[in-house]
């Protein structure tokens, strides 16, 4: 007996069975097929991209049981999903969750696209959080939420020095990340600041990264 669409891609042994039949499904996806692609969603990325596609495509409708999946696996990359589907959706049912995953979730990755998610949304719940993940022990959790405070067009501190000032710290090891922070709030006025650190930086890698930054911010239009 042949399996159906559901059944194989839930349980065909084989990756690309697995991956056609997510294919399918995803091009007609309907509300009752949720659980199913939420299942889906911990298989390989060749699969679940089409159920986080075909999540998204159901929109409001998955929002009930997306959010009761969050609440209640454990596995890194379906919370991770969950989140990240529910940024698409942008529902304002989701925003209690994903407020509580962005400032206590004990998972760095996970709590970063609950950052991202939640800025598709225009609540003052959600400048208050980005504002206090900017004492966050963690520089890219601080990194997110500065570059979204600063899309926000954020004026309580200058957060290209704020984050400037974190970056070359000796102890620092993420500068790769805060790099990409930097360039993205960074602007022209900017730029004479940068020539002053990379004058005064005594680390060479420090250094070569700052010109780098510099010059990236310098070709911004």
């Amino acid at each position: 007996m042949a399996l159906s669409l559901e059944d194989q891609l839930l349980y065909a042994e084989s990756l690309d069975a697995r991956r056609d039949a997510a294919i399918t499904l995803s091009k007609n996806p309907t509300e009752e097929m949720v659980p199913v692609f939420l299942r889906a969603l911990s298989d390989s990325e060749d699969v679940s991209i089409f159920a986080m596609y075909a999540l998204v495509k159901i929109g409001v409708q998955a929002v009930p049981k997306i959010l009761e999946a969050l609440q209640t696996t454990t596995h890194t990359v379906t919370r991770a999903s969950c989140v990240e589907i529910l940024g698409e959706i942008h529902d304002p049912r989701a925003l209690p969750i994903l407020l509580e995953i962005a400032e206590h979730d004990s998972n760095t990755w996970v709590q970063s696209v609950a950052i991202q998610a939640l800025a598709a949304y225009r609540d003052e719940n959600v400048d208050t959080l980005f504002e206090k993940l900017l004492t966050h022990r963690d520089s890219w959790i601080v990194t997110l939420a500065a570059v979204y405070l600063y899309k926000r067009h954020y004026k309580k501190q200058d957060l290209f020095r704020f984050l400037l000032e974190r970056f070359i710290q000796p102890d620092e090891n993420k500068r790769g990340v805060m790099a990409w922070g930097l360039i993205e709030i960074g602007g022209q006025k900017d730029v004479t600041t940068l020539k002053h650190m990379i004058q005064q930086a005594q680390d060479p890698l420090l250094q070569k990264m700052l010109v780098e930054i510099q010059k990236q911010i310098a070709w911004k239009k």
